[in-house]
């Protein structure tokens, strides 16, 4: 049996509570240096001001209250931008409870300023498959073109979304954006790819990770980012809302569920969005799981197609094994290692290098390789 662990930590926690009690986030801009906090408490969708980002004081009032038997509870508040101010979705439900137990809808409201909002309506439910009466958890994003796709967390289980022109009439759009995982946060980044922020799978402590896509529909699981080992969010972190600050770095707001209760929490990255972003040279993206006993996967991604080299190295530089070498396509790459050398020899305890090689572009990556029992 053999256990591979990939060493790195790009993430931190920031300490304090941003809101509490009250969770379900969803951060904006606003101007250039302050931010809005949108999230839920026992009123309903409410807001919080902040100049810093950190200390957040509540704005006087309810943003949305609940309503009628489509809407005892409200959540998930998500907005985009509009012409003459903004547009928000947010779930309405009949009562508490996950599917089977309740009707989960998509709703919107509008408002000029973000304090004074109106109800527009139903905006989308689906009671056959796969959501079976449940579309919660929305998240909207504009699109380049203009059009609104708004993700969602299905019934039947993992990320989907439905598409608009005009933001009010929505379509579903095939597929599943993600399977096994809840809660969804996307942002279109400078680049023009996506970066989804999710929550795991509800049924144990809940982790937040993100995904990667080039066209918004089909995402690459790259890393978790935030674990629940905190003493607010000991029992789970849901819910993430990720915005990138003005030095390039994101930080992502999310519920934490631990000592105070349900609670507001964020973390914040380590590196800015120029040196972990730039997608005009190639990049080792993730190497998952960071423990096992079978084998592990390599993802990379490269901008266009070309020779590539993927290799690993002995700690003292000597080739043990190639695991590619020669022409690809442009986009993300999966490739497995069982930790083996290229004669098919299990190779002994110790550090060894991922080491990713296309035209003048070279990044290396460190592992340890620890065997339970020698040989």
């Amino acid at each position: 049996m053999l256990i591979l662990v990939f060493i790195l930590s790009q993430w931190i926690k920031e300490p304090g509570i941003r809101i509490g009690p009250g969770s379900v986030p969803y951060v904006i801009s606003v101007g250039d240096t302050a931010f809005r906090l949108y999230y839920c408490n026992q009123n309903g969708i409410v807001s919080a001001f902040s100049i810093d980002g950190l200390n957040f004081i509540p704005d006087s009032g309810v943003r949305i209250p609940p309503g009628d038997s489509m809407e005892r509870t409200v959540a998930d508040p998500t907005l985009v931008k509009i012409e003459n101010g903004y547009r928000m979705y947010y779930k309405g439900a009949t009562g508490p409870g996950g599917p089977g137990q309740a009707r989960h809808r998509i709703f919107s409201a509008f408002s000029t300023d973000g304090l004074n909002w109106v109800k527009e309506g139903l905006r989308y439910e689906n009671l056959g498959y796969p959501d079976y009466g449940w579309t919660s958890v929305p998240d909207a994003i504009k699109l380049p073109d203009g059009r609104i796709r708004v993700y969602y967390t299905s019934a039947t289980g993992g990320i989907r979304s439905i598409i608009s022109f005009n933001g009010l009439d929505f379509t579903p759009e095939e597929g599943v954006r993600l399977t096994d995982c809840v809660d969804p946060n996307v942002l279109y980044l400078p680049d023009s790819s996506y970066r989804m922020f999710f929550a795991t799978r509800v049924g144990q402590p809940q982790h937040i990770g993100y995904a990667e896509s080039q066209d918004g529909l089909t995402y690459v699981i790259i890393d978790t980012i935030i674990d629940p080992i905190g003493p607010y969010d000991s029992l789970g972190c849901v819910d993430p809302s990720g915005i990138i600050l003005s030095d390039g770095r994101f930080r992502v707001y999310y519920g934490g569920l631990g000592s105070a209760g349900v609670v507001t929490l964020s973390a914040i990255s380590i590196s800015g969005i120029s040196e972990e972003m730039s997608r005009n040279s190639p990049m080792l993206l993730k190497i998952s799981p960071t423990i096992f006993s079978v084998q592990t996967a390599i993802h990379y991604s490269l901008p266009a197609k070309g020779r590539v080299d993927l290799r690993i190295y002995s700690i003292y530089g000597q080739l043990v094994k190639t695991l590619v070498s020669g022409i690809k396509e442009s986009g993300y790459h999966r490739m497995t290692w069982d930790g083996k050398d290229d004669n098919g020899q299990l190779l002994s305890s110790g550090v060894y290098f991922v080491k990713l090689n296309m035209g003048e572009f070279s990044q290396t990556r460190k592992l340890l390789l620890l065997r339970l029992h020698p040989f």
